[in-house]
């Protein structure tokens, strides 16, 4: 589901390269909370991984030289995170841009390994 908006977050971050995106590659787990209240267990590693943490920390521009939305795509899908596209339009007539913004929905809690690791 798309929403369309004035202007961008301020924190809204534009990654440009590997280096703007967190270093973790390690397997990681996270406990996803729905807005329905449903919960999932997830576990990423690799580029999933540092997409899915670029996320948690606030809203990523979708332009990006790294193709992001290869990995947006994939946690949508196959890890069912719930990752909207929101759309904004800036400026006026000729001089419009419409670009979007990619927000994490679900409530995330990291699983501390251990308790991963025995699940």
């Amino acid at each position: 589901m798309s929403k369309f908006k004035k202007k961008s977050p301020k924190d809204a971050r534009w990654i440009m390269s590997r280096r703007d995106l967190p270093q973790t590659r390690v397997p990681s787990s996270y406990l996803l909370k729905k807005e329905t209240g449903d919960e999932r267990t997830i576990t990423l590693s690799h580029r999933y991984l540092q997409v899915f943490e670029a996320l948690r920390i606030g809203p990523i521009h979708c332009a990006s030289p790294l193709r992001l939305s290869d990995a947006v795509l994939i946690l949508r899908r196959d890890y069912e995170v719930d990752i909207v596209t929101d759309f904004h339009t800036e400026g006026v007539g000729e001089d419009a841009v419409t670009y979007g913004t990619y927000r994490l929905v679900d409530t995330v809690s990291p699983i501390p390994r251990s308790k991963a690791e025995a699940a």
